[in-house]
């Protein structure tokens, strides 16, 4: 997982390196271009034509890790969340796990949300939004609004701060920024 990590993030500095090169001679990109595909095709694939296909593309995307804190599994509003709270607290990160909408789930980013809370003194709560394609759209959209809604409501009686950060990661950056 960690070369997909570092895959986004080169690409996304790639595409932004792009959008501003009017004149630039491109082909100087080529080798960082040929070294990202050859990480992407690494990747694990997944299948989303039927049922039993993407119940087996899930499980390639989780494994599980040992983590300092101990994440606590909540369900608010139906929306199940993972929570991880350091002992002090400066702000709440709201956590969208990547995916495409489809694949992926809070416990992925267990190893990241973990050393995100103790690092930074943050609380993290990562969304378990309902994935596609059992799921039509907006659902994915609503259960990251109504926690976001309910994080604006509890934030100062729950975790003691009035600081909310959103994040989120490939495919779900939107997920993130869609109502701002």
């Amino acid at each position: 997982m960690k070369h997909k990590k570092s895959y986004q993030i080169i690409l996304l500095v790639f595409v932004y390196n792009l959008s501003f090169a009017q004149s630039e001679d491109l082909t100087k990109y080529l080798p960082e271009v040929r070294a990202i595909n050859k990480v992407a095709a690494t990747l694990p694939q997944f299948d989303l034509s039927t049922p039993e296909k993407i119940a087996k593309s899930r499980v390639l995307f989780y494994k599980p890790v040992k983590t300092v804190l101990t994440p606590r599994d909540s369900v608010i509003d139906n929306i199940s969340v993972r929570i991880f709270r350091p002992d002090t607290i400066l702000a709440v990160v709201m956590e969208i796990h990547g995916g495409g909408w489809c694949v992926g789930s809070a416990k992925e980013d267990d190893q990241q949300n973990d050393v995100l809370a103790r690092t930074c003194k943050v609380a993290v709560i990562s969304v378990d939004y309902r994935l596609s394609p059992e799921n039509a759209y907006p659902a994915q959209v609503d259960d990251c609004e109504n926690i976001l809604l309910w994080l604006l409501k509890n934030i100062r009686s729950r975790f003691g701060v009035e600081k909310i950060i959103l994040s989120g990661e490939s495919a779900c950056v939107h997920l993130a920024i869609y109502k701002i």
